[in-house]
């Protein structure tokens, strides 16, 4: 289960990032789904049914490779949800970085880290 320390820094880490609340709730999603394949050791051959239950998500496994400026993320999990406000994939790379990538192009890093208790 994810731990209340994780919880309140993801949610002030969005907060200053702007972001809205369909962040906050997906993100927990993906948080739970990262820290669960963490857990496991971080299996290659990723069955996404051991980590989520019932989501009106769509779930991805990636192993793309992201620039932000200059910095390389390897993406791990990405999520597409109706709630966010605009279409695109919140990603949450191996090291627990969130990404926004919006289906116009835009790419940026958001300001929240997942921490492993």
């Amino acid at each position: 289960m994810i731990g209340v320390g994780v919880f309140i820094l993801f949610l002030i880490g969005l907060e200053k990032g702007g972001e809205d609340v369909a962040f906050k709730v997906e993100g927990l999603t993906l948080t739970t789904v990262w820290r669960a394949w963490v857990k496991d050791g971080k299996p290659t051959d990723i069955d996404l049914s051991r980590y989520i239950g019932e989501t009106s998500a769509q779930l991805s496994v990636l192993t793309n490779q992201i620039l932000i400026t200059a910095t390389p993320y390897k993406a791990r999990f990405g999520l597409r949800s109706a709630r966010f406000s605009r279409p695109g994939l919140l990603v949450i790379t191996e090291e627990g970085e969130f990404i926004w990538m919006d289906d116009r192009g835009d790419v940026h890093r958001v300001d929240a880290k997942v921490k492993f208790d």
